[in-house]
């Protein structure tokens, strides 16, 4: 599929002058209405193509909120190549377990999320950017929201997704504050608002992201992070999807199985990772 298309029928623009404020408005309130659901769940497809490997793979999302407390399951099973891996990502409340099987290994952790959050909470105790709910933990909104924070959406269309959903498509680019931060030597241009060369960043990371929601109950179908390839003579410029998770059978404040939010370790391993997930999270000295 084409970055430009949906299944079903393609999109219309909106003037430029009122795409970039409209498209702000959508984002936002679909960020609230993820926030607002009592719980949430759905069906994934998903393939990528990072680090040379191409990947594919299927899985499932629930999550529950429970008065700022999210409890969330993740499935993912991936396909490369051959070879074909396994992950449970499960978020209790108290703790958040990750259990990976991989050709060469299994592998069991467990973050603490108690001392996570005191340990942040104490190196953020004086930066307005103090995070209200961890990285990961804080399910669809969150994610949505850190889009919102590193992305800047100027482009809104309408369209269908299927044969019958009416969707918008936003497109966002970079924001000026994370490319100084993934360009340190274009900083002082950027300053200068001058473009950036996006051709300098890093080739794992994108220079775009899309995101299709229903144009009725602003749930997320498809979440896309898309990097131009490399012009040729003679050809018209293309991009690739490094990432591409599409969402589907979604129910939202349907009432879920407790059960799947509790994992039971039994006598396998557990390697503590708390620390290490708190290091993940703070600044680059």
């Amino acid at each position: 599929m084409s970055p430009g298309d949906s299944p079903g029928g393609a999109m219309a623009g909106l003037p430029q002058a009122h795409a970039a404020t409209q498209a702000e408005t959508v984002l936002l309130s679909a960020i609230a209405m993820c926030e607002s659901r009592k719980s949430l769940s759905a069906r994934l497809r998903f393939e990528g193509h990072l680090f040379g490997k191409q990947l594919v793979g299927t899985g499932s999302y629930a999550e529950e909120n429970r008065t700022n407390d999210y409890l969330i399951r993740l499935e993912l099973r991936t396909q490369s190549g051959p070879h074909s891996s396994t992950m449970v990502r499960i978020c209790d409340g108290r703790y958040l377990w990750t259990y990976r099987k991989m050709p060469a290994e299994t592998a069991l952790t467990r973050v603490d999320l108690v001392r996570a959050s005191t340990a942040l909470r104490k190196h953020f105790s004086h930066a307005p950017s103090e995070p209200a709910v961890l990285p990961g933990l804080g399910g669809l909104a969150y994610l949505l929201r850190s889009i919102h924070a590193a992305f800047e959406f100027n482009t809104l269309e309408y369209g269908r997704w299927g044969k019958s959903k009416l969707v918008w498509r936003l497109t966002g680019q970079w924001n000026r504050r994370h490319l100084q931060l993934l360009l340190p030597e274009q900083s002082s241009a950027l300053e200068r608002g001058l473009p950036a060369d996006l051709s300098k960043l890093p080739d794992h990371l994108p220079d775009r992201v899309i995101i299709i929601l229903g144009q009725d109950d602003l749930v997320p179908h498809r979440i896309e992070y898309r990097r131009r390839l490399p012009e040729k003579d003679g050809t018209e410029p293309t991009s690739r999807a490094l990432l591409l998770v599409d969402l589907f059978d979604v129910q939202t404040n349907a009432k879920l199985d407790p059960s799947q939010f509790i994992y039971q370790p039994g006598d396998a391993k557990v390697t503590d990772a708390t620390d290490s997930f708190v290091h993940s999270l703070l600044p680059a000295q």
